[in-house]
């Protein structure tokens, strides 16, 4: 039997004191017996500190400090760490019960990849379920469409110590899509295995980076796609930022259909879904 894999997880942290609890719990309760959790807290205000400060003895290290953004905190992060698969975790998204030993079986079973993706739930707030995204369109081609002919979610990906050392650290100017560059990068040389396990939890609420800076978001797809060759999908034939949200969130729907939605509303789209059950987006 292969020996089980050192797993490194580094959790950024800054004033999201109402998630940060579950998502500490989250990873020690997965009881994975070699685990190397880090926090990189940006100088909170919110009480987070004092959260933090009650896991200490089960860290490796954490530390509350100014950064110089989410890419920087990620690397600080990984400097500490020395395990054989590596994933940073957002304070807002949870892993899910047994998600380690899952991912552990994953790397057994395909030992000379690079990245080893799951899926994640996607839910608001209040943790009710609103979509499962399934990574798709793992192949260089077709990430560089991202959220529209490959995607990933993140929390749900993780990645080789091999794959860090030759494409890492993060690229600290890019603020929105470093794991796009990053994963770009490792796809030249690495296989990215699909795994069909929920592995992870990501928060869709109205705070959230990815919903508040669309715009910049979809600005630094385009940077990254021009780095890696990809002009076309820049110059007009390239998912809109319409069609980004949709690809994400709903990789099913026809391109129109995602159009039409978004222009109705995020959150109307979403509170239509849930009223069915008596329940409203947070």
């Amino acid at each position: 039997m292969l020996k089980l894999p050192r797993i490194s997880i580094v959790t950024l942290s800054y004033n999201q004191v109402a998630f940060l609890e579950e998502t500490i719990l989250s990873v020690l309760d997965q009881n994975y017996p070699f685990l190397e959790y880090v926090i990189i807290d940006g100088g909170s205000t919110d009480g987070s500190v004092d959260v933090i400060n009650k896991y200490e003895k089960h860290l490796l290290y954490w530390v509350s400090e100014k950064d110089k953004g989410q890419s920087n905190a990620i690397n600080k992060g990984f400097d500490r760490c020395s395990g054989d698969i590596l994933n940073w975790l957002n304070s807002d998204d949870r892993l899910t019960p047994n998600a380690l030993a899952s991912v552990a079986a994953a790397v057994r079973a395909a030992p000379d990849a690079g990245v080893w993706a799951g899926c994640c739930n996607i839910v608001d707030a209040a943790g009710n379920l609103l979509e499962t995204n399934v990574p798709r369109g793992l192949v260089r081609n077709k990430l560089a469409s991202w959220g529209f002919e490959g995607h990933l979610f993140q929390p749900a990906c993780y990645f080789s110590r091999k794959a860090w050392e030759k494409y890492g650290p993060l690229d600290e100017e890019l603020h929105f899509c470093f794991d796009l560059d990053f994963y770009l990068k490792v796809v030249t040389d690495y296989e990215f295995y699909g795994v069909g396990k929920i592995w992870a939890e990501a928060t869709f609420h109205k705070d959230a980076k990815t919903q508040k800076h669309m715009d910049q978001m979809k600005e630094e797809i385009s940077v990254v796609q021009r780095r890696h060759g990809f002009e076309r999908l820049v110059s007009g034939n390239g998912p809109s930022r319409e069609e980004i949200i949709y690809g994400f969130l709903r990789p099913g729907l026809l391109r129109a259909a995602a159009v039409k939605l978004y222009k109705f509303g995020l959150r109307n789209y979403y509170n239509a879904r849930l009223k069915l059950k008596g329940m409203k987006l947070s």
